[in-house]
């Protein structure tokens, strides 16, 4: 084993006294007896040290972080105020409720279909009475009109009904 003084463990660490007696207290630098410090021991621990503290953010990273966070969620209550983009919650009920409306007008469809089944006579005429009801529910889809409760924020509750403005041309394949 090893072993240095005070002074010449300060040196090799390139520390004051001082912060050898505070690592000693940390249980970083070994004493094995009154004025004799385990070298190779005390190493393997300031290193392990020197590492943890290398892994950690500095103050500087950890302030400059936080006003990056700061700043993006002041850019997100924004853009919420400008109508430019909206919670995640309101969103869903959105395509919830489109997606139930949606849904109930075409389940509905068979049925339609099958009163009017009797006035076609070829599979032309039925693909085009199938077409002309598919566009008329896509129609009648695209004028829900759209309510959001304005107390509905960031992480708010609020009401929404759906608008499916727009679903004519996206869905209809044309």
């Amino acid at each position: 084993m090893i072993t240095a003084t005070l002074n010449e463990i300060a040196d090799m660490f390139g520390v004051s006294i001082q912060a050898i007696g505070k690592l000693h207290k940390a249980d970083v630098v070994v004493k094995i007896a009154r004025g004799q410090y385990d070298v190779a021991e005390s190493c393997k621990r300031y290193i392990a040290l020197l590492r943890r503290r290398s892994d950690a953010p500095s103050l500087t990273e950890a302030r400059a972080s936080l006003a990056r966070e700061k700043a993006a969620l002041a850019k997100l209550q924004r853009q919420e105020a400008e109508g430019r983009v909206a919670p995640v919650e309101q969103f869903s009920m959105i395509a919830e409720q489109m997606i139930v409306a949606a849904r109930t007008k075409f389940l509905a469809l068979p049925a339609k279909l099958a009163s009017k089944f009797g006035m076609v006579s070829n599979a032309v005429e039925l693909q085009a009475m199938a077409k002309t009801e598919v566009h008329e529910i896509l129609h009648e889809l695209a004028q829900l009109p759209v309510v959001v409760d304005q107390r509905m924020g960031l992480g708010g509750r609020g009401r929404v009904s759906t608008n499916a403005k727009g679903l004519m041309e996206r869905g209809s394949g044309e």
